[in-house]
């Protein structure tokens, strides 16, 4: 298809249209592969990307050479672009026949189309394309009084200029075949600015706005789009940083190459810990995932008000785990320098020329960097150090006494994503776990290695699904209203296994209807709803760490809800509760991270599940106008088009799969939208 294509230029169809199990976006496996027993098996295939094929730009080092490593595990083609052309060959001729060096200066547009037109013309097809070259910016930059515009235009020319031009041009090429899916590296500091990288942290700001305002215009073509926000990676850019560091302050050069060079202190994200990330979402598992940014950072930007004080005891409680106070001030003031994706882009005013080692993007002058690098003043500085806690914290999830294997380490790229059971040897506690969200989830997760206590108040339903699901799992009635049956269901996965893993907290209900008269609202349903929805999410946190904490390993996981993120009118009650869960993983993030142990939601949009078609007849009585167009969206397998507009249970399970795995060990306190992009344009 020609450059002329408006891809926006048709008539936008319901926006849900992007996905489904006859979506038209599924290429790169049959539909029998992907469906067994009505429940998808793409969380336990063993190449999640099998016959796919990528453009990765700022991949000849760091997260984007991670990233293309772990998509050609995964069964990808890859096309990798850069500037540094010595590095990127090098890269390709590592990787193999499936990988291909491109030089591409993403600052020019023509280039990043050229990118595009290259994986059409050698591999027949651009099925992901994932924006990932960005440069730092010069330092210091928390002097707004003294900005460098000529350096924030190049930055903001390579970082988010280039994500929106990576778009148009992947979209030219998907859109006619109506499948495609498009990543965006933006970083924590564009959810949570730090001052002393403050232009670099608008230029993150703006990915992540991009991919919200492009999820609906991509959407109607059955394309998504979704940004990463990695916190502090490990690159080799760090390795170009000690000079500088060095002229700053001679007494932190030791403390800095100790950090780099000792293979034991690896309490930094690896740049495969946001491949994985990105397997996860250019994968067919996050076909409902759009217009989503996934935040990598251990939980940095949720908990970032955590005190300095409790941080810093923290610190002192983790040193024997960890470097000193010291090193971790010093650590954070390189990646204050660095930025979180260093990788390469356009040539800014006096960068790029001679290229580093990683990405051979622009070096700051030592003289003009060393304010910003070691003054205790620092207005981030901070900030910073609860960075460096927070992920001296979620290491230890990982620590002697992790579930981690020498096999999940090659050649320093993580394998769990290309594992085929990427939950073996784990125990998992599911509450509602009888039918819907909860039964797909079982199912995933024992396809996936787990062993699952399904618990539930439907009896019979549970000792048939368990009986179902074979001998790896087990039924217990538990009313999630009573804490002391949440404890109990702890303690018979304790008991029965030896440890709890996972604790998904999936059970839920509605509530009475009508719930759209707040002059009306019976209380008693209120307190009835929250106790069931909110208050055991509490619980399960609650006996869930008790369990999972003396080994510092473990994972709990909550059902929230769409509603939760944008409230629904005709269910504020329902729509409170699941906001208050979300609201509890955010709370309960840093506390558990003490621990080792990781929290996260997941708010799916409309599921086919049995609470969704029992509120059928009570919505009858209350409005038959809203009755019959539910009963339209429920009752019709396939709307226009030949996409289902409802998502499947096991579109939410496939999530579960992901958080609950060890490729998902750096993300904490996060909520995982899977609503086909909703709750970002539902102003559409």
């Amino acid at each position: 298809m020609g450059r002329d294509v408006q891809i926006n230029s048709a008539t936008p169809p319901q926006t849900k249209r992007v996905v489904g199990p006859r979506m038209t976006t599924m290429t790169s496996t049959s539909p029998e592969s992907l469906i067994a027993g009505g429940f998808s098996t793409a969380a336990s295939s063993h190449q999640r990307l099998a016959g796919k094929v990528a453009v990765i730009t700022g991949a000849a080092s760091g997260i984007g050479k991670a990233t293309a490593a772990e998509f050609i595990r995964n069964g990808a083609k890859v096309i990798i672009t850069d500037v540094n052309d010595d590095l990127g060959h090098a890269a390709a001729a590592e990787l193999g026949p499936d990988a291909t060096y491109a030089r591409c200066d993403v600052a020019d547009e023509a280039q990043v189309a050229a990118a595009v037109d290259l994986a059409v013309a050698r591999h027949g097809r651009l099925d992901v394309m994932h924006n990932n070259a960005a440069i730092p910016g010069r330092f210091p930059q928390d002097d707004m009084a003294s900005v460098d515009l000529a350096d924030f235009d190049a930055m903001m020319a390579v970082n988010a200029r280039a994500s929106l031009a990576g778009i148009k041009h992947a979209a030219r090429v998907m859109a006619p075949r109506r499948a495609g899916v498009i990543l965006c590296t933006a970083s924590a500091v564009g959810v949570l600015p730090l001052p002393a990288v403050a232009t670099h942290s608008i230029t993150k700001a703006t990915i992540i706005a991009i991919v919200r305002a492009a999820a609906e215009p991509l959407a109607r073509h059955g394309l998504r789009v979704n940004a990463i926000s990695p916190g502090a990676v490990r690159t080799p850019v760090l390795q170009g940083k000690v000079s500088v560091m060095s002229a700053s302050s001679p007494t932190m050069s030791d403390e800095l190459k100790q950090m780099i060079d000792v293979d034991a202190n690896d309490m930094m994200m690896g740049p495969e810990e946001v491949a994985m990330a990105a397997v996860y979402l250019a994968s067919d598992e996050a076909r409902y995932v759009t217009g989503h940014n996934l935040v990598v950072d251990g939980g940095y930007t949720v908990h970032k008000g955590a005190d300095t004080p409790a941080a810093r005891k923290l610190a002192g409680e983790l040193a024997p785990v960890v470097v000193t106070e010291v090193l971790t001030k010093a650590r954070e003031a390189v990646l204050s320098l660095t930025g979180e994706n260093r990788v390469s882009g356009g040539k800014g005013k006096g960068e790029r020329e001679g290229g580093e080692e990683d990405e051979g993007e622009g070096r700051a002058d030592g003289e003009r960097v060393k304010p910003a690098a070691v003054d205790s003043n620092s207005g981030g500085l901070d900030r910073m150090f609860r960075s460096a806690a927070l992920l001296r914290e979620t290491k230890r999830v990982f620590g002697t006494t992790s579930t981690w294997t020498a096999g999940l380490v090659v050649n320093g790229f993580s394998t769990a994503s290309s594992s085929h059971q990427r939950l073996a040897g784990k125990v998992a506690v599911i509450t509602g776990g009888a039918s819907g969200i909860g039964k797909a989830t079982a199912t995933e997760f024992i396809k996936n290695g787990a062993k699952v206590i399904i618990a539930d108040i439907q009896d019979d339903l549970g000792h048939s699904v368990a009986a179902e699901l074979g001998p790896d799992a087990a039924y217990t009635r538990c009313d999630v209203a009573d804490e002391a049956q949440v404890a109990a269901a702890v303690g018979l996965a304790v008991k029965r296994h030896g440890r709890l893993d996972v604790f998904h907290n999936n059970a839920g209900i509605a509530g009475a209807l009508p719930q759209d008269d707040m002059a009306a609202v019976d209380l008693g349903d209120f307190d009835r709803v929250m106790a069931v929805n909110a208050r055991s999410t509490l619980a399960a946190v609650k006996h869930a760490a008790r369990a999972m904490a003396p080994r510092c390993s473990g994972c709990v996981l909550c059902t929230s809800s769409g509603a939760g993120v944008i409230p629904v009118p005709a269910v504020p009650v329902y729509s409170v509760s699941k906001a208050t869960v979300i609201a509890i993983v955010r709370a309960a993030a840093e506390p558990m991270a003490r621990h080792g142990l990781r929290v996260n939601a997941i708010s799916p949009g409309a599921t086919r599940t049995p609470l969704l078609l029992r509120q059928i007849p009570l919505l009858s009585e209350m409005s038959p106008s809203l009755s019959d167009g539910l009963k339209t969206t429920v009752e019709k397998e396939v709307g226009e088009g030949g996409a289902v507009v409802l998502l499947a249970p096991e579109d939410i399970a496939r999530a579960a799969v992901y958080l609950a795995s060890d490729e998902a060990r750096y993300v904490n306190g996060h909520n995982l939208v899977v609503d086909a992009g909703y709750t970002v344009h539902k102003g559409a």
